[in-house]
């Protein structure tokens, strides 16, 4: 299994199928927990955590050091954070 398989497993074969008010409970596979874009890590360098905080508008001290914007990072990189089967569940069509 892979993450296309399940996410396509899941939208055609998975969500018709289950009745009104199902809750849908998975283990950590990793294809059950893609994210839709990649989250910083201490091991990106300095110009690509800025580049990262400048997509989303996030102001960060001009002369900060590494350690500096890393630390803005772990602050803020949460809110950015969105698993791709919760942006296919979100498209889906409510009744």
């Amino acid at each position: 299994m892979n993450r296309g398989n399940f996410e396509n497993w899941f939208k055609t074969q998975l969500v018709p199928n289950l009745p009104e008010k199902s809750l849908i409970i998975m283990d950590n596979a990793s294809y059950h927990s893609g994210l839709l874009e990649k989250i910083p890590t201490k091991s990106w360098t300095k110009q690509r955590m800025i580049e990262w905080l400048g997509e989303k508008n996030i102001g960060y001290p001009e002369k900060a050091m590494k350690d500096q914007i890393w630390s803005i990072q772990i602050d803020t990189f949460m809110r950015f954070t969105c698993h791709c089967i919760c942006k296919i569940i979100s498209e889906l069509p409510t009744s």
